[in-house]
């Protein structure tokens, strides 16, 4: 997980199963950014997930295996790997860090803001149906 992530998704694949079978369908185009986030603008805001990390414990042992993100179509993405032993299980977990979504395609009010220690931000209001 990554810290202060908002969301998170795991896929834990059994020994023997293919992770080339994974794919994420979004409903807007999908970028992958030079630090190999996943990156969704949407036209109220944007959305971003990490550069998944994976791994496989074998013998009491974590042993990371390299992953990123790999574009099947516009709007759809899977995984790469590097190499893993598909005689154990693997985790592959991208999380999501980062939107900017807020408010309505209608009027909004924003009453307060605050953050709290770990960086979170709020924001108190009101939005209308747009």
């Amino acid at each position: 997980a990554v810290p202060g992530g908002i969301a998170e998704s795991t896929y834990v694949l059994d020994p023997g199963a293919d992770p080339s079978q994974i794919r994420l369908q979004y409903n807007v185009p999908v970028e992958i950014d030079q630090t190999g986030k996943l990156v969704m603008n949407f036209e109220t805001g944007q959305m971003i997930e990490s550069a998944p990390v994976a791994w496989q414990d074998i013998n009491g042992h974590r042993l990371p295996v390299v992953a990123s993100f790999h574009r099947t179509g516009d709007q759809q993405v899977g995984f790469a790997l590097g190499e893993y032993n598909p005689a154990y299980t693997l985790t592959i977990d991208p999380t999501l860090t980062w939107n900017t979504f807020l408010g309505t395609g209608g009027t909004d009010y924003g009453y307060s803001i605050a953050v709290d220690g770990s960086g979170n931000l709020y924001v108190g209001g009101q939005s209308g149906a747009g």
